[in-house]
This record gives structure tokens, sequence and C-alpha cells, in this order.
């Protein structure tokens, strides 16, 4: 019920000391090269710049508008890809952060998934998870 009142916390709501920012874009030329940003004049109506808010950005190579299916019968493309791409960028960013991680000898609590079959430890490595995961948001809520 919270989220509905507008009394909800998300994590865009959470600003850290020292935190990084990540930005996704899709680039105006299907697997385009970015060879120079104009940095003269901001697009957003804050007035600042991607290169102002973001320390990293990831372009995830989607085409504009970024639908890639055209169908007889419909005036535009459908067929989303971002969604996809989005998702499968975070998944692999994730994977690489956690190898190296875990190559400096940090233990991980990783959410494994919820498909897992044949692996009886799954069901409490989730249980640890998601207790580690609501102690760790339990000052957003106090």
């Amino acid at each position: 019920a919270r989220f509905l009142l507008g009394s909800g916390r998300y994590s865009d709501d959470i600003s850290l000391l020292n935190q990084t920012y990540a930005v996704f874009v899709r680039s105006e030329v299907a697997n385009g090269i970015i060879k120079t940003v104009d940095t003269s004049k901001a697009g957003h109506k804050s007035g600042k710049k991607l290169i102002d808010v973001s320390d990293i950005v990831i372009d995830s190579q989607c085409p504009p508008g970024d639908c890639v299916i055209e169908l007889e019968g419909i005036e535009w493309k459908t067929g989303p890809v971002s969604t996809v791409m989005g998702a499968l960028i975070t998944n692999m960013i994730r994977c690489e952060v956690a190898e190296r991680l875990i190559k400096k000898g940090i233990k991980l609590e990783l959410l494994p998934s919820h498909q897992a079959v044949g692996n009886p430890k799954v069901h409490d490595q989730l249980e640890k998870f998601y207790e580690s995961y609501r102690l760790s948001l339990s000052h957003l809520f106090q």
C-alpha cells in the first residue's frame, strides 16, 4: 500500500556517498560508434548532460524506436528489444563483477535462479539472500 500512497522508496531515491551511476542509452544509428559527444547544450530540462550525471555510459545497440519487427497492417514497428538487452547487459555486468570479487577473496551472497534443478541448496540460499537483502534495506523503512 505504501507504493500506492506515494510513500514507497525506490532505488532511484537512494543517494550514497561516492555512488557510481550508469546510464543506458540507445544510439541514433544501429551499431553506431560514438566518436564524439556534443557537450555544448543539454537536451534534458534540468540542464544537465549525460556526462554530468553518469560515470559509465553503456550503449545497448538497440535501434532507434526500440522495436524491430514490421508487421503487415501495422503502421509502426513492434517487438521492443531494449528490455531484453538491458537485462542481458545488467546480468553480464553482474557476472563480471561477481567473478572479480570472488578472485579478490570476497564471499558473495548471490541470488540463485528459482529454476535451479537438482540442487537442494538453492532453496536455502534463496532464503539467505532474501534475509540479507531485507536487512540491507532496513534503514530505508525506519
